[in-house]
């Protein structure tokens, strides 16, 4: 039977730092909207627009440039492997 690859893992046996700190940041982004908006009892205003913003792209641009400098290691490394392919040791 395949093992299931759990949410905070990127392959199997190896987990993923940067989505439990998404994962913690987006919840306490909820929690801070919910505090500010209930329990306070403020209205939504440029303050608080600024900061859920920022709370949501903390959450979600750290996994997104991990995604990029993953991807650009693999083109780097494709590239790399087909020069190295196009050599001729015959010369």
């Amino acid at each position: 039977m395949k093992n299931k690859i759990g949410f905070f893992e990127e392959e199997e046996g190896i987990r993923s730092m940067t989505r439990l700190m998404s994962f913690i940041t987006l919840i306490f982004a909820f929690l801070f909207a919910w505090y500010y908006l209930i329990v306070d009892n403020k209205v939504i205003d440029t303050m608080f627009i600024t900061y859920f913003t920022l709370l949501l792209c903390a959450a979600f641009v750290p996994k997104y440039l991990q995604k990029v400098v993953e991807l650009k290691k693999e083109e780097t490394q494709i590239v790399a492997d087909s020069n190295i392919e196009k050599i001729d040791i015959n010369e």
